[in-house]
């Protein structure tokens, strides 16, 4: 029975990957349409992609694609509401979940403790609510009976260990096809490298002190800023501003453009869920520097269970 994967994101796309890759078997992945740079992404990986992989682009759709179909399903995110369907109504028996970012940490506790499924930061309406409990109960019962296998970075943190006692197949996921296998897919970067958040597209975080971090840190040296790609043009536009601060888009997931940066020699992130993944990712050489949050930057709208995730990764670091 070959896996279907049903991703939407750069990351998760890159995490797909790395499970087929480890998997050695057929694996189709099934990329979903307009979102921003993941077709990007697909095009400029798929001449690297390990022998049995292959990529079908252009899906609006996961549940009347292959994925709704899918005995043995890999899911980017679980918090999708394309996927909250198609565990709801399909006939799935296998299930591999990745990381889609650090919200792996908040879906490993809700499905430890039969929470349903729902995204931190956001007031989701009852209909995805609704969803989310099927979802929780669904993977709860394939984990008891061995069903589940999750491929993360947060293999150590408690609440995806807690995963494994109740069944599932815990895998660290160390990107071995991204640091060896990606090839050299970006232009050479020079000293440090500014990691971008989606926290200030997001109105989760105050533009001007975001921006404050952005200046401290190009007044100590050069420095390269690659932009999330939920950021807003006009801010990037003003970053470009910034003395002593390069702006770089790759159009490619930052994972792949760290993976081979020989003259890099720290990169500097809020926390996110590149805490993890590069960690795995980097050199030894290359230093990767985690600047908390502080309390003065939250805007209101900020919601406790998202703080809370942030301060998760800040102490899992």
């Amino acid at each position: 029975m070959s896996l279907v994967a049903w991703v939407e994101s750069p990351l998760q796309l890159v995490n797909a990957v790395e499970h087929a890759h480890a998997l050695g078997e057929p694996t189709r992945i099934l990329v979903r349409s307009g979102v921003a740079t993941l077709d990007d992404v697909a095009g400029a990986i798929e001449p690297s992609l390990p022998e049995g992989t292959m990529l079908e682009r252009g899906l609006a759709s996961a549940f009347t694609s292959r994925a709704g179909r899918a005995r043995s399903l890999l899911a980017g995110d679980l918090y999708s509401g394309q996927l909250r369907v198609v565990l709801a109504a399909g006939p799935v028996k296998e299930l591999v979940v990745v990381d889609d970012g650090a919200a792996m940490l908040s879906l490993a506790e809700q499905l430890a403790t039969g929470a349903a499924a729902t995204r931190p930061a956001n007031a989701e309406g009852i209909l995805m609510r609704s969803l989310g409990g099927v979802a929780t109960r669904r993977v709860r019962a394939l984990m008891a009976e061995g069903r589940v296998t999750v491929r993360t970075a947060y293999d150590d943190a408690d609440s995806v260990r807690a995963l494994a006692e109740m069944g599932a197949r815990v895998v660290r996921n160390d990107y071995a096809w991204t640091r060896t296998a990606a090839g050299r897919l970006s232009e050479n970067l020079d000293g440090t490298v500014v990691v971008g958040s989606a926290m200030v597209a997001d109105s989760l975080v105050r533009p001007e002190r975001y921006r404050e971090w952005l200046v401290t840190l190009a007044s100590a040296g050069d420095a390269t800023y690659l932009p999330h790609r939920r950021e807003n043009a006009r801010d990037v536009a003003d970053y470009a501003t910034i003395p002593g601060l390069r702006v770089y888009r790759p159009g490619i997931a930052l994972e792949l453009v760290l993976a081979q940066q020989p003259r890099v020699s720290r990169v500097v992130t809020l926390p996110s869920s590149v805490v993890a993944t590069l960690t795995h990712i980097l050199p030894e050489t290359v230093a990767l520097e985690m600047t908390p949050v502080p309390d003065t930057w939250w805007t209101e709208t900020a919601a406790a269970e998202f703080r809370t995730m942030v301060r998760r990764i800040e102490e899992n670091r």
